[in-house]
């Protein structure tokens, strides 16, 4: 489970926003202790998701990494999404499903271990 993709559910509140954890460790032993985890910020404002690390000093070998996002109240789909992330930009597909307002993200392929953003563009 360790390694395993995670999907990301952004659940928009009335101000077109959200904010969330994540938190993962090895599950079985107490090396939370020494700092053996990680511990991210998510949020969500209109053109920009943000997954910024809370304890950059916390390190947790993870080969995880985010399979998909799905973003629930949104109205209107971004023209575009691109994943920024290590100095690298790179542009992300995307599907709205009317009728829900649900955006779905697919395979943005962010590591969970490391801080990165989305940029959304009209």
């Amino acid at each position: 489970m360790a390694n395993d993709p995670f999907t990301l559910v952004v659940a928009l509140d009335a101000n077109n926003t959200a904010h969330g954890t994540l938190y993962i460790d090895d599950g079985e032993t107490y090396e939370y202790k020494n700092n053996k985890y990680i511990y991210a910020k998510i949020s969500y404002v209109p053109k920009q998701i943000t997954y910024t690390l809370v304890n950059p000093s916390a390190q947790f070998a993870s080969r995880a990494w985010i399979e998909r996002i799905v973003i629930a109240g949104i109205r209107t789909a971004p023209r575009t999404a691109r994943l920024q992330h290590g100095g690298r930009s790179t542009a992300l597909q995307m599907t709205l499903h009317r009728g829900n307002d649900v955006l779905v993200i697919r395979k943005p392929g962010a590591p969970v271990s490391e801080d990165w953003s989305i940029q959304f563009a009209e």
